[in-house]
């Protein structure tokens, strides 16, 4: 260790050596011996003794800072995290679209957003607004925006939400929900407003140096490689990188060395020797590709759908794992395929097989409209308006009564389950019949009204979060049929299948039979989708440094989404909007981002946080649900090791008023 010698110490230190040479010089303050020889001499050592000090400092992981700091890291083979740029969802709400008795004539003839297109916070006299771009394009024609749009349960509007990042690096692009509300690069044609429901996660700055420092120590600690810590520790240390978990043989998550669930549900291991590093994180990176249309594909003659063992009409994209699929259209025709992620699925079952059917949920207003506008749905057999204000009131009438016995099903309903309400007992058929979930006889949850009366055509009604929604059954043109994450079919000959997430992933365009029906011979398709390029970038890194005999497969951890609401009182000298906006940010910014991978939310850790804000008076806990998207109301969700949450839907209801419980 360097001992730290001042100016005044040199100086006195040079002036006794001088006087023992010689007594009779005289080196006092203000001689010219000490002003000339002494002072500056001493001035010169002192600042060495400090660079020397620094120089010491800057050798020690404990002490080193900044630039010097990243020199001792990479001794370890570690690097600073640069910043990450914030991501959310942002709704672009369409005009004229929150119409009592909309039409499709009313709607936009169609509304493009570009990648790239930027909007903002509002900004202030102090605070400089806070610009996002959309990561992909948005198109839709005025009958995708008519079947296909969703409707804001808070305005009315239907809206189209396009994932957005910050155009700035740092914690800054972190911004509450409700707080994206200006266009940036001018108004865009069919769109009205801007809004994010969600809080915007995950920006953060460079990393710091106590954070680095502590990675840095880790690999000192000891030799980490080709352990389960030395994967993770290399993983998590890339950028846009937000969690890890390694899953090796023995595992119960593992399945792609040939481990299975066996028949008492208990894991049997495989062979060993493969390692799986499950990522959450992603990349974006948006593709267009050409798919020409043969006469051998149209009619799946000697083809198997344009890619090696690919059945035919189901289409492999070349990059690996997909995101989503922007956009299909025909390059003949113009027309846009339906995307089936636009709707809700109800899953059920014909013997053994599982059957999907796709729909829309829209918010019922208690009238059935003069014009019947909703026809194109459900055509109706009437033709005079006295008939059509009797028929208006029966409906009303009925679904008001029936409105107390429905359950909230939380969108789907797996009807294998289902019974159907005995209309026997009736002396006046009812308009609706009941539909009953895991009943016993006509005993049960009504989850289900299915309207009986001709005139309705097979109405269906559900109630979500304590409002009444007409369920509009669907047929879209075509889904992305991920790869499966597992291969549970309890056989150790699904050896080295379980691919999913990876760029091994075998992700598919897969078309309907509607679909199948409109693709034409010698047309060409336009896809436009988005693949996880995070994956792919990992998984070249791995493969040049790993051992060549090492089997690692870098996967994309598996996002969970979730459905929550929540019935909220606030004081009645709080402002309402500003109280919902508070909840949505904090439990956003929570589930999204604070909650690790394999971690667990409980639906009293809900309703804590909405208690701990200004403003909230009383919180309805028999109105707080929280489900994955389409599952049952459930207390907690405990994940597995390699998945992670993100909401889909937050709906907060906020009322003033005193309640008295």
């Amino acid at each position: 260790m360097i001992r730290q010698r001042v100016y005044d110490e040199i100086r006195q230190s040079i002036r006794d050596n001088i006087n023992d040479k010689d007594p009779r010089i005289d080196s006092k303050a203000g001689t010219f011996v000490s002003d000339v020889f002494v002072a500056p001499a001493s001035d010169e050592l002192a600042a060495t003794y400090i660079d020397m000090k620094y120089m010491e400092l800057q050798q020690s992981i404990l002490t080193a800072v900044g630039y010097d700091l990243d020199r001792l890291a990479q001794n370890y083979f570690t690097y600073r995290k640069s910043g990450m740029k914030a991501t959310g969802r942002v709704k672009f709400f369409i005009k004229n679209s929150n119409r009592p008795n909309l039409t499709e004539s009313m709607l936009p003839s169609e509304i493009s957003i570009p990648t790239g297109y930027e909007v903002a916070t509002a900004g202030s006299m102090t605070d400089a607004q806070i610009i996002y771009k959309t990561l992909e394009p948005v198109y839709m024609t005025r009958r995708q925006m008519f079947n296909s749009a969703l409707v804001d349960s808070a305005t009315g509007y239907k809206y189209v939400e396009v994932e957005v990042e910050c155009e700035e690096t740092g914690e800054r692009g972190n911004v509450g929900a409700n707080t994206i509300i200006q266009f940036y690069s001018g108004n865009l044609d069919g769109i009205v407003a801007v809004s994010n429901s969600l809080a915007t996660t995950g920006g953060q700055d460079a990393e710091s140096d106590t954070s680095l420092r502590f990675r840095i120590m880790l690999n000192v600690l000891g030799a980490s490689i080709c352990t389960k810590a030395g994967y993770q520790k290399w993983t998590f240390q890339k950028d846009d990188v937000n969690g890890v978990e390694v899953i090796g043989a023995g595992d119960d998550l593992m399945f792609r060395d040939g481990g299975f669930i066996n028949a008492a549900q208990q894991y049997s291991y495989g062979r060993g020797g493969m390692v799986d590093i499950w990522v959450r994180g992603q990349r974006p990176q948006q593709r267009t590709i050409q798919y020409e249309i043969t006469t051998s594909y149209k009619t799946g003659v000697g083809q198997t759908g344009g890619y090696e063992g690919i059945p035919c009409h189901d289409l492999e994209l070349p990059d690996q794992p997909i995101l989503r699929i922007s956009s299909i259209v025909s390059k003949n025709t113009g027309y846009a395929y339906e995307n089936a992620d636009n709707y809700e699925v109800e899953y059920g079952y014909t013997g053994s097989k599982i059957e999907r059917t796709y729909y829309k949920d829209i918010l019922w207003d208690f009238s059935v409209t003069e014009n019947f506008d909703d026809t194109e749905y459900y055509p109706l057999d009437v033709i005079d308006k006295t008939e059509i204000e009797v028929l208006r009131k029966q409906v009303n009438e009925e679904l008001q009564r029936l409105s107390e016995e429905l359950t909230n099903m939380n969108f789907s309903l797996n009807w294998k389950l289902a019974q159907y309400e005995d209309l026997s007992s009736y002396d006046v058929t009812p308009m609706f019949r009941k539909v009953y979930f895991n009943s016993n006889g006509n005993v049960g949850n009504v989850y289900k009204l299915i309207a009986v009366d001709k005139r309705l055509n097979g109405r269906t009604f559900v109630k979500r979060n304590n409002r009444i929604y007409l369920r509009v059954y669907q047929d879209p043109d075509f889904a992305l049929v991920p790869t499966q994450y597992s291969d549970e079919e309890k056989s150790k000959s699904q050896l080295g299948k379980d691919i999913g997430g990876s760029i091994l992933a075998k992700d598919l365009i897969h078309f309907t039979d509607k679909g199948k029906e409109l693709i034409q011979d010698g047309d060409s398709l336009i896809i436009t989708y988005t693949y996880n390029a995070l994956i792919s970038s990992l998984q070249a890194e791995m493969n040049a440094m790993r051992i060549l005999t090492a089997d690692i497969l870098v996967r994309q951890a598996r996002e969970v989404p979730l459905q929550i609401s929540m019935d909220v009182n606030c004081e009645l000298t709080a402002d309402s909007v500003i109280v919902r906006n508070n909840i949505e940010t904090l439990i956003s910014t929570y589930v999204n981002s604070f909650i690790p991978m394999g971690g667990s939310l409980e639906d009293s850790q809900l309703v804590t946080m909405a208690r701990s804000l200004e403003g909230v008076e009383h919180v309805d806990i028999d109105n707080v649900q929280l489900c994955k998207r389409g599952g049952s109301d459930v207390p907690a969700i405990k994940l597995q090791k390699n998945e992670y949450f993100l909401i889909s839907d937050l709906s907060i209801r906020v009322t003033s008023g005193k309640v008295v419980k």
